[in-house]
């Protein structure tokens, strides 16, 4: 039962609505490799002078087992930069004035024709890893794919920009990208243990008919159902499950809700599970 409990436990804390730590082998060798390229150049992009947690950010990218997140630096410094990097190649910069951007941007608004950039829109991470990879025989995008380089001849700089601009993301107090939480108001990198919003709200369930208002709290949704069961079906059948907030929505005539409502969301928080009864 505990390995399935680990198995749920490892997807459910993949990250955010994105899904972003799957993509951290395919990518990171990219990042240090322009890293080192433009390091080797004396690119100003890599100056410790102007970009002192660049190195630091590098560092803890290469010694990230690319798998656990909560409480991970290398996560927060991921998530935060494939989604500047999917801006700065298709979006037209995660800032304004960007000094390197791609050469197609999904959301030009300008021409007309919608805007479809993000990772869940056309710049999905798919697409950039293919275009980095240079990938025959596959087109992610069909026949719609652009035929010139994305990276506009800039395909080292766009890479660690995008880096720095995670960096300065995370050191300062606005949202976060890929998840609407503040960064860590701090340059001290090992602050920036990565933690997952708290997005699902219990409370938006009340039954606001009723005139009666729940308390049940908060969770992180992450990559997770609401109901979650696991069964050995060895010798001895056994199985346990969680159905977050509780497993009744009964609310007495005096607008008293069942002491059930609310009770499985601590369960859930912690990754922790109840016996079922046997049948």
């Amino acid at each position: 039962m505990r390995y399935l409990q680990g198995i749920e436990h490892a997807i459910g804390t993949i990250d955010n609505v994105d899904n972003t730590r799957p993509a951290a082998p395919y990518f990171i060798p990219f990042l240090v490799s322009a890293y080192q390229q433009l390091l080797a150049a004396h690119d100003p992009l890599t100056d410790p002078a102007t970009h002192p947690d660049l190195a630091p950010a590098i560092a803890a990218l290469r010694s990230w087992d690319g798998v656990s997140t909560l409480g991970s630096p290398a996560m927060s410094i991921f998530m935060n930069f494939l989604e500047a990097l999917e801006m700065n190649v298709f979006e037209g910069g995660t800032f304004a004035g960007e000094q390197y951007t791609g050469q197609v941007n999904f959301s030009d608004g300008s021409l007309g024709l919608g805007t479809f950039g993000g990772l869940h829109g056309m710049g999905t991470y798919n697409l950039l890893y293919h275009i980095l990879a240079g990938t025959s025989g596959l087109q992610p995008c069909g026949t719609l794919c652009f035929g010139g380089d994305y990276f506009a001849g800039h395909r080292a700089q766009i890479l660690v920009e995008s880096l720095n601009d995670a960096i300065t993301i995370l050191s300062g107090t606005g949202t976060q990208l890929g998840q609407n939480v503040p960064g860590f108001g701090t340059t001290d990198i090992s602050q920036w243990g990565f933690q997952p919003a708290q997005d699902q709200d219990w409370d938006s369930l009340d039954p606001l008919a009723a005139g009666v208002t729940t308390h049940c709290g908060t969770s992180a949704s992450q990559n997770r159902s609401t109901f979650m069961m696991a069964i050995d079906a060895g010798p001895a059948v056994t199985g346990q499950d969680v159905l977050p907030p509780g497993q009744s929505g009964f609310i007495s005539a005096a607008g008293v809700p069942s002491p059930h409502l609310c009770d499985q969301v601590g369960l859930f928080n912690d990754f922790r599970y109840k016996d079922m009864p046997p049948a």
